[in-house]
């Protein structure tokens, strides 16, 4: 149980080191495509073009 939490808290500290590193280096996050495709309205889905889960504008 001991190691698994030394675990945890080691997983926990990289973390929080790489975000910190990359917000003081000024990383960007990459494009991956997804978040475009959420809120670009399309024939299958966006909030405007109807969806397939339903509605429209």
């Amino acid at each position: 149980m001991k190691q698994l939490l030394r675990f945890y808290l080691a997983m926990g500290a990289a973390t929080c080191g790489w975000f910190l590193l990359a917000c003081i280096l000024g990383w960007r996050a990459p494009d991956l495509g997804f978040v475009r495709a959420m809120t670009t309205p399309t024939s299958y889905g966006g909030r405007s073009s109807g969806g397939f889960w339903g509605g429209g504008k």
